[in-house]
């Protein structure tokens, strides 16, 4: 039996998530070796962290969220942010609004609890992670950077929603999607 590392989410379209590459780049000779930066095809909005699932679960899963209503929204940014606080920079995020992504949210989560499905249960944040902490750095240096950053052309729209398997290898997290589900 293989267990799997399973979330719902929302991928980036190409044109947004060229211009996150842009911020990341600009962000990067400040911040660089202290965070590891998603790669564009790994750009998301997780919708509903599953966890670790054992393979034998994952039909049931997929089976399960074809009963989600597909509802689509736009993701409206607002700001970058550190996670899980300013204090403590683990995470860079580009904040945003999506009443369709919290809808979405809402679905899956009872759509996987009436199942038997664990989740993590925290309360849905619209966001795309854009860096990962791999080494200390002083965060008001990460909050000065953060708040300079210029947000332009980094609203999305999105009609569908995704069940992706994370993979860790040596270049970090690898995402490859299990079902798309769309409208």
């Amino acid at each position: 039996m293989t267990i799997m590392r399973l979330f719902v989410g929302i991928r980036v379209p190409s044109p947004c998530a060229q211009e996150l590459a842009k911020i990341q780049a600009r962000l990067n000779p400040s911040l660089g070796s202290a965070y590891r930066w998603v790669s564009g095809q790994n750009l998301h909005m997780t919708v509903c962290f599953v966890g670790e699932v054992h393979d034998s679960y994952v039909d049931g899963i997929i089976g399960v969220l074809r009963n989600v209503p597909v509802v689509g929204g736009e993701f409206s940014p607002s700001s970058l942010i550190a996670l899980p606080d300013s204090r403590h920079p683990k995470v860079i995020a580009l904040e945003g609004e999506d009443a369709g992504a919290a809808q979405l949210a809402l679905g899956v989560r009872e759509a996987l609890r009436a199942n038997g499905t664990e989740f993590d249960d925290k309360p849905f944040l619209p966001h795309v992670t854009l860096g990962r902490q791999r080494s200390m750095i002083e965060h008001s240096v990460v909050n000065r950077m953060l708040n300079m950053a210029k947000l332009e052309n980094l609203s999305f729209h999105h009609d569908g929603f995704e069940l992706i398997e994370s993979r860790m290898d040596a270049m970090g997290s690898q995402y490859v999607t299990r079902m798309v589900y769309s409208s």
